[in-house]
């Protein structure tokens, strides 16, 4: 048997993801009670941050909040980001991720 193709892809070069992962963000923020929305342009800076976790670390550090509040806030990192996987996988599992043009 030889290999016919090879294909290398990482997150968002076969699909468009990255809406996807903003929309899971959001219904994160709002399942979790945080009066958090991430805009298109707004996470478009954020994507500069890679990694989830690490996103929502700088966001967190961003905002203009009191030190111990700022500190429960990192301190639910986990809790965010693994709600935003359930919401994300959700997504994925309904089918609303669209392929890139010509894949």
């Amino acid at each position: 048997m030889s290999i016919e193709a090879l294909i290398f892809d990482v997150d968002g070069t076969m699909a468009d993801t990255e809406e996807a992962h903003r929309s899971a963000f959001n219904l994160a923020f709002e399942r979790l009670g945080l009066a958090w929305n991430w805009s298109r342009p707004l996470y478009r800076e954020l994507l500069k941050i890679t990694g989830g976790k690490e996103r929502l670390a700088h966001y967190i550090r961003s905002l203009d909040l009191p030190a111990a509040q700022q500190a429960r806030a990192l301190g639910r990192i986990a809790e965010i980001h693994a709600e935003k996987t359930r919401a994300y996988t959700a997504i994925a599992d309904a089918g609303e991720i669209p392929l890139r043009s010509g894949v």
